[in-house]
């Protein structure tokens, strides 16, 4: 069979279904393309929300500590206060205080704390409070009786018998570190 297309025709179609099939090749990574930004506004908007979340945590977070440096500062002024009128006391009360207030979380809430000088370097304190459940507390308890000082944390079965939002009074003997 015989070519009838001469040379400079054969360059040209040539030239045109390379055209053809580059202009389909962009055209479809241009589709692809728009498609996958398209399937990617979704988790934008997702990573937008968490990050929202996670700032509004950090603010939480950064809040609470300046709270308790507040709450220490605090203790550190009844602690001079406390020096200055009975200097044979030698009470630490941001020592004291520390031992309740390093362990609180959002599971348990202290109400009231009561811290009865017992002699001979020994202290009783009956904290009141409010804990989120039975886990919560007994961790709590547990977590008290591993601090260095602690000689036993009481806490009353009937502090028990809820499941959720417990109020709960336990009674802690320690000794001065």
């Amino acid at each position: 069979m015989e070519n009838l297309l001469t040379a400079e025709e054969k360059g040209r179609i040539k030239k045109e279904y390379k055209f053809r099939v580059l202009s389909t090749f962009l055209v479809l990574t241009a589709i692809i393309e728009m498609i996958g930004f398209i399937l990617l506004i979704p988790s934008y908007l997702f990573a937008l929300s968490k990050e929202r979340v996670v700032q509004v945590r950090k603010e939480s977070v950064e809040k609470i500590g300046e709270e308790n440096e507040k709450i220490f500062s605090k203790l550190k002024n009844i602690q001079a206060n406390v020096n200055f009128l009975m200097p044979e006391a030698k009470i630490k009360f941001s020592d004291t205080f520390g031992i309740f207030l390093n362990h609180v979380s959002d599971n348990i809430k202290i109400k009231s704390f009561v811290l009865e000088n017992q002699g001979g370097g020994q202290f009783s304190a009956v904290v009141r409070g409010r804990a989120s459940s039975r886990e919560a507390l007994q961790n709590y308890s547990r977590v008290l009786m591993g601090e260095a000082g602690v000689i036993s944390v009481d806490i009353p079965l009937s502090n028990f018998a809820q499941e959720q939002n417990i109020e709960f009074s336990a009674n802690v003997k320690a000794k001065r570190i």
